[in-house]
């Protein structure tokens, strides 16, 4: 009971996040023959808004902003070119395909809020035009991306350039919505009611833009749940950080789960 008083340190909840997101992943990543229930899926809603959380909440603490936001970038990069190399070697029949990124989420989330707190001049000693070429560029990155996309007879080389190397708010994980939760969270998290608020905010247009059912009331209630474990959150980070956990971590299971689910779509 006095741990439960004291709250999940950064590192515990990191954790207990990565645990979810795996259930969550064995539900995506196995054939439907095996029977998985869906209920991993709805279990697995929880994990997504916890790491949104924490990414904001080490992005505010790191000594370097823009390492950070290189380290995102570049993970998004490289697990994104693994993905697809993978998809291509090893292709699902039942057409399953790695499609996770969360790197992107993250870096597109960090990256617009570095923007608006250089626009807002909340660092003195950075120049606030810097801020707007931030938001601008992502804002350009975005274009690009849809507007090959939408471009009659691209290439498709351009267009898995543009997917590749220009992270933005329409083609990563979660799209634009995430990364306004995000976003929202950075200045909503020294305080649990606004955030519980702003969680409550997304939900609500989760279910404005879509058809409502009674699967997705679930679906979403699900992931509004995750603002529970949130606010456990104590503040502290922990004693074993472990940096590199999560970047290591999320490529590895997605890697290996999607193998296995490979294995058993192909010889059973």
């Amino acid at each position: 009971m006095e741990g439960l008083k004291r709250g999940l340190d950064g590192f515990q909840l990191k954790l207990l996040a990565l645990a979810i997101m795996t259930i969550d992943h064995i539900h995506y990543f196995m054939p439907e023959s095996m029977g998985v229930p869906y209920l991993l899926t709805l279990i697995g809603r929880l994990a997504a808004p916890v790491f949104v959380f924490l990414c904001v909440e080490g992005f505010s603490y790191t000594r370097s902003r823009w390492k950070y936001l290189l380290r995102m970038y570049s993970f998004s990069v490289l697990m994104k070119l693994a993905s697809m190399t993978l998809n291509l070697a090893l292709p699902r029949p039942d057409g399953v395909a790695i499609m996770n990124d969360i790197f992107s989420t993250m870096f597109v989330i960090c990256w617009c809020v570095e923007g608006l707190e250089l626009l807002r001049g909340a660092d003195a000693g950075k120049p606030r035009w810097l801020g707007a070429l931030m938001l601008g560029g992502m804002l350009a990155a975005t274009a690009a991306v849809i507007a090959a996309m939408l471009v009659p007879d691209a290439p498709l080389r351009l267009m898995q350039a543009g997917f590749l190397l220009l992270p933005n708010p329409f083609t990563c994980e979660g799209s634009f919505l995430f990364v306004v939760l995000g976003i929202a969270f950075y200045y909503t998290r020294r305080s649990k009611w606004k955030t519980v608020l702003a969680m409550a905010v997304f939900s609500g247009v989760q279910l404005a833009l879509a058809k409502v059912t009674w699967d997705l009331l679930l679906y979403v209630a699900c992931t509004f749940a995750a603002v529970g474990l949130i606010c456990l959150y104590n503040g502290k980070p922990g004693k074993h950080r472990c940096k590199w956990l999560f970047y290591s971590y999320y490529p590895a299971h997605a890697y290996a789960l999607y193998v296995l689910g490979w294995w058993f779509a192909t010889h059973t």
